[in-house]
């Protein structure tokens, strides 16, 4: 029983110590800055300012206890140079040796970042402005003003100095000593101040020592003949620099193609892996970074790092190889050691476009060395990144980078794998040729291999804008793969085809009920039953009550509604949806009017508008309204010779229909816009005259009655 207890008691203390533990600080140098990782554990507040000899960070209202031991298992000391904590307030210091400035940042809640870039503090920085640190006065004795006794060595005895340096990454600072020192440290500021006024002191500014190639802070003075030499002296060539100031990768160290050739994996994996460790298994550096360059080159990025992490952790190019198998490997980067090199003159243009999803290259210099890296590249690499970088430029409408990208890939040999057949597809919808794409994937779409459910996916997207239609099968098929997907990062994306093959397919209900839990999908469904949806489905989701509501989506699509109901004889419903756009067009407002028997309405919306659609609607309604010589008119201009002798007709012009008109109705019209003479003296005579005039009447009528379909008048 006792044993349990202590066992219990144990599990009990380390879950309290886990969970009270300390602050772990790690660090990782990078290209032009040095990263501090803080991970808390919990959500903090936290503040960052500047100490006495670099940055404080503090934790509010409790300081936590930090464990500083690893800071320095990755880095140098080039520019972070000691972590401690400040024994009155808690805060954890970052002294530094460099001409930098922090930019602080949370991760996440519970990790805090603090970059320590070079060069000058962006301006206004308030992370450059002091930290409140209380301090204990000075020495009684002190007077500020006084002027510093240069022949004393203002220090205490020998023996009251601490062993501890005043900095390092496991002591405390002495304030004491700090503090006995600040006389010195005003007297230094004031003669500086004074020589410099007198031109016997040069003071660089820290941007000016950042640029300057071996500008450290201790050389930031120059005195006497030193100010002789010329400040632009350049010590040999540099690498271009990023938007950060820090140091481009050059292209010899991102020559990957160098790093293994073209024979079989088998045959080089062998010799690659040779010698890795030498004499009292010591690490052979020359071997070890042949092997891990092999598995980058390979695009092994797990294996890469397995490597780097047993043989060379902390060699320079570490940081390097780790971005690099990241990369390829498809994974968040803790420490990317290309951020911000996406407009190099050099391969790592390309490497930082690949490890940040917003990062592009923007100077023609830049994409040149993109596009100049990408091809450079293995062809199984090209292969593998290329689909994806495509992707990336498409979607930000640089087509001349994914066209470029596109036929580099394209040159690789190799079987079409799944991602080059929708990269295909992509460009050949992004060219304007959506048929090609749509035949390129409808073969993978119908298999059962790797990439089928995206290439679904991809071919819904593709043919229903087009007006085609889905299947059932197909609809069956995302059903399935959507529930294998619930909750992944993906499901958004099959939810939303899954309706757009419900609509084209005709289960435009099951579409409308599915489309609440992605409302961005609604308004191609509005224009799917606008254009293809049988009347039946059109008149269940489209009918309106005089108090329904209506989506914003649905509005947009009102005009296009009201037409259709007009067309269907449902002048009430046009009527009710037409209401509802702020842009109907005026014709279309007309043509409801007069289908509701306001024919004068429809004229004055259309008085003064001369298109031939307007022209239309007023010789219809001047027809309803009995003008039919002004509708006469109108068809004349419309070039409509049926409905303009029509109009004639029920105006009454008979002389005009006799004399121009068509020929069946130029024979009544003739009878009946001349008379015949009554010249007949005798009853006989007249009865003749009668019945000749009727025998030729009763034919014209018969001609015309063979001839001339009746007439419509209503407008639809």
């Amino acid at each position: 029983m006792k044993f349990w207890i202590v066992v219990l008691l144990s599990l009990i203390w380390g879950s309290f110590r886990a969970f009270a533990g300390p602050a772990v600080v790690t660090a990782g140098e990078h290209a032009g800055f040095t990263r501090v990782v803080i991970q808390f554990g919990t959500p903090v507040d936290w503040q960052l300012g500047r100490g006495p000899q670099g940055y404080g960070l503090r934790i509010k209202p409790d300081a936590p206890v930090y464990d500083t031991k690893t800071v320095f298992n990755l880095i140098g000391k080039t520019r972070l140079t000691a972590t401690y904590v400040d024994p009155t307030t808690g805060d954890l210091m970052l002294s530094l040796s460099c001409a930098c400035y922090a930019m602080p940042y949370e991760q996440r809640p519970g990790v805090v970042v603090v970059d320590l870039r070079d060069g000058a503090a962006p301006a206004g920085s308030s992370f450059e402005l002091p930290l409140q640190i209380p301090k204990k006065g000075p020495p009684k004795d002190y007077d500020p003003k006084a002027s510093y006794d240069w022949t004393t060595l203002a220090l205490p005895p020998v023996g009251q100095i601490p062993n501890v340096p005043l900095t390092t990454n496991f002591g405390m600072p002495n304030l004491d000593l700090i503090q006995t020192l600040e006389p010195l440290r005003l007297a230094l500021i004031q003669d500086l101040s004074r020589g410099a006024s007198q031109g016997v002191v040069d003071m660089i500014m820290p941007t000016e020592a950042a640029e300057k190639p071996s500008a450290t802070v201790p050389s930031q003075i120059q005195m006497g003949a030193d100010l002789k030499k010329d400040q632009n002296q350049k010590a040999g060539p540099s690498a271009p620099l990023t938007v950060q100031r820090g140091e481009c990768w050059a292209d010899d160290q991102l020559d990957i193609s160098s790093w293994g050739d073209q024979k079989s994996v088998a045959a080089q994996m062998g010799p690659q892996r040779q010698g890795l460790s030498g004499e009292f298994d010591t690490p052979d550096l020359s071997a070890v970074t042949r092997a891990i360059r092999f598995q980058i080159f390979l695009g092994f990025g797990a294996e890469a790092r397995s490597l780097i992490r047993v043989f060379v952790p902390d060699f320079p190019d570490a940081v390097l190889w780790r971005s690099m198998a990241h990369i390829l490997d498809a994974e968040p980067d803790p420490y990317p050691a290309f951020a911000g090199m996406e407009d190099c003159e050099s391969a790592a243009a390309l490497w930082a476009s690949l490890a940040d999803t917003k990062a592009t290259p923007s100077s023609p210099q830049a994409k040149a060395a993109f596009l100049r890296a990408f091809s450079a590249l293995p062809p199984h690499l090209r292969r593998l990144l290329g689909p994806d970088l495509v992707d990336k430029f498409v979607s930000v409408g640089n087509q001349t980078l994914a066209t470029a990208i596109y036929h580099a890939v394209q040159r690789a040999p190799g079987d079409q794998s799944p991602e080059l057949v929708m990269m295909q597809a992509k460009m050949d919808r992004l060219l304007g040729n959506p048929e090609t794409a749509i035949a390129q994937i409808s073969d993978l779409a119908k298999s059962s291999g790797p990439g089928s459910a995206e290439a679904l996916v991809d071919l819904i997207e593709s043919q229903v804008p087009l007006g085609k239609p889905t299947t059932f099968a197909q609809v069956q098929a995302l059903e399935a793969y959507l529930t294998e997907r619930r909750g992944g990062p993906d499901a958004q994306r099959f939810q939303r085809a899954l309706i757009l093959a419900k609509a084209a397919s005709g289960d435009f209900d099951g579409a409308f009920a599915a489309q609440k839990a992605e409302p961005d999908v609604e308004a191609i469904l509005w224009h799917l039953l606008v254009q293809s949806a049988p009347n039946n489905a059109f008149l269940t989701l489209a009918s309106l009550g005089s108090s329904d509501p209506v989506s914003q989506a649905s509005i947009a699509f009102a005009p296009q509604i009201a037409r259709r109901m007009l067309g269907l004889g449902l002048f009430d419903q046009a009527g009710l949806w037409v209401t509802l756009s702020p842009e109907t067009p005026p014709e279309l407002l007309a043509r409801v009017k007069f289908s509701q028997g306001d024919a004068q309405a429809a004229i004055n919306l259309l008085h003064a508008d001369d298109a031939a659609v307007a022209l239309q609607v007023k010789a219809q309604a001047y027809q309803a309204l009995g003008q039919d010589k002004k509708a006469a008119y109108l068809y004349n201009q419309l070039g409509q010779p049926d409905e303009y002798w029509q109009s004639i007709l029920q105006a009454g012009d008979w002389q005009a229909l006799a004399d121009d008109g068509p020929a069946p109705w130029k024979a009544v019209a003739a009878l009946l816009a001349n008379p015949a003479p009554d010249t007949a003296k005798g009853p006989l005579a007249q009865n003749k005259a009668l019945v000749e005039r009727s025998v030729a009447t009763r034919d014209a009528i018969l001609a015309l009655l063979d001839q001339v379909k009746r007439p419509v008048s209503a407008i639809q």
